[in-house]
């Protein structure tokens, strides 16, 4: 018996099996990429569910603060405001226009410090400081000066 082995050559692939074999690659991938979508959609939900929440969080601290730092600005803008209109009123008196007041308002709270001519003056600039409009209270601590 002659057992010779012949040597094959390789074969080339039919077309139709290389279509058949790229089919059945595309297929698994396929399925692959679906079960990995439907994993991937799965944690995406959960993943954009949580960055909603923390969104929400974010979002409710940051009016929270808005609102704080809105309250407090208007509060400095009308003492600002009533500082002001104090200021004008006092120049506009008769009398309190050369003296060194200086005026300070703290929640509508109008602290005067500085020096008065009398006792008079020291009176005067305190009522004319109450009729503003916006202030709650008057804090007289000007200092009469001394007669001599």
């Amino acid at each position: 018996m002659n057992c010779m082995l012949k040597k094959q050559t390789p074969r080339a692939l039919s077309p139709l099996s290389l279509v058949f074999g790229g089919m059945l690659a595309l297929s698994l991938a396929a399925c692959e990429q679906e079960f990995a979508a439907k994993q991937n959609g799965k944690d995406f939900s959960q993943t954009l569910e949580q960055v909603g929440k923390q969104v929400e969080n974010k979002v409710a601290q940051t009016q929270s603060a808005v609102s704080e730092k809105t309250a407090d600005a208007g509060v400095v803008v009308s003492d600002a405001a009533v500082t002001t209109q104090v200021k004008a009123a006092l120049l506009a008196e008769p009398g309190l226009a050369s003296l060194q007041l200086h005026v300070e308002t703290a929640e509508g709270v109008v602290t005067l410090t500085g020096t008065a001519d009398n006792t008079a003056n020291r009176e005067q600039a305190e009522h004319v400081a109450s009729t503003i409009h916006g202030v709650v209270a008057v804090r007289n601590n000007l200092v009469v000066r001394s007669q001599s």
